[in-house]
């Protein structure tokens, strides 16, 4: 599980083709896969996907509204060569509040004076 901050940069991914045997046991060629990359919350992990399919970038939104750490799964569903899903792997991501990046107003108020100007 990826623990990340809800203002870190975007980043990139490669999936690596897993090793599939057909039901006999003799090995698919990796070449007639094809790869299905989803989240399960793009309000948390948003994933974009390059034109080869095996890589992209995930962006990193925000906790839940309650700021509570949001939860998303990225799933990468194996398909053969006409589209039936073969299995899945995947990752797990929880995402926090960022760091403070910046401070506006606030103020000190104190019972019986006020600031002189």
């Amino acid at each position: 599980m990826f623990v990340i901050k809800d203002n870190n940069p975007a980043v990139g991914f490669t999936i690596t083709p897993p090793s599939v045997v057909d039901a006999e046991g003799f090995p698919v060629d990796a070449g007639t896969l094809k790869f299905v990359v989803e989240s399960d919350n793009p309000g948390a992990v948003a994933v974009t996907v390059n034109a080869d399919g095996i890589s992209g970038s995930v962006a990193f939104g925000s906790p839940n509204a309650d700021g509570t750490p949001a939860q998303a799964n990225l799933i990468v569903k194996v398909l053969n060569a006409i589209d039936e899903q073969l299995g899945a792997f995947g990752a797990q991501f929880i995402v926090t509040a960022g760091d403070a990046a910046s401070i506006v107003g606030g103020s000190i108020v104190f019972e019986g004076i006020t600031e002189s100007v």
